[in-house]
C-alpha cells in the first residue's frame, strides 16, 4: 500500500512537472498569419493607392519601401507586450512618422489624397467593427 502511494505521489508530481514546462515553452503571444484573403486585400489597396495617387514609378517604389518598414515597426509593437493603450500611442507616433515620411515623396495634392484614403479606412474598419461586435 505504501508502494502505490508512493507511485501514485511521483506520477503526479512528474505530471506537474511535465506541465510547468510545457506552459513555459510556449512562444509569446503572436498574431495569426495572414490568410490569403487579407493578403489580396493588401494587394488590393496597394493597388488602389497607387491609381488614386496616380504614383509615379520612383514614387512607388519608395511608397512600398515606407510602408513595409513602418509595418515592421507597428507588428513588433501589436505583437510586444504590454498596455494596449501604450501600444495605441506608440501606434500612432509610429504612423505620423510614416506620414511625414510619405508627404515627403508625394506631392500637395497627392498627399490631401492619400490622407482621405486614410480617412476613409479608418471609418470603414470602425464601421466593420460596430457590425461585427453587434453581431455577437
Amino acid at each position: 500500500m505504501k508502494n502505490l502511494k508512493l507511485v501514485f505521489t511521483a506520477l503526479v508530481l512528474l505530471a506537474f512537472m511535465a506541465n510547468m514546462q510545457a506552459q513555459e515553452a510556449k512562444p509569446a503571444k503572436q498574431r495569426p498569419q495572414l490568410t490569403e484573403a487579407q493578403k489580396e486585400e493588401r494587394k488590393a489597396q496597394f493597388e488602389e493607392n497607387k491609381k488614386r495617387l496616380a504614383l509615379s514609378p520612383e514614387q512607388e517604389k519608395s511608397f512600398k519601401e515606407i510602408n513595409k518598414k513602418f509595418h515592421q515597426e507597428i507588428k513588433g509593437i501589436k505583437d510586444g507586450e504590454g498596455d494596449r493603450t501604450e501600444k495605441a500611442k506608440k501606434v500612432k507616433e509610429i504612423k505620423d512618422r510614416k506620414d511625414e515620411e510619405v508627404k515627403k515623396i508625394l506631392s500637395e495634392q497627392q498627399f490631401k489624397t492619400y490622407l482621405d484614403i486614410q480617412k476613409e479606412r479608418h471609418k470603414n474598419r470602425r464601421e466593420k467593427r460596430m457590425r461585427d461586435s453587434q453581431e455577437q
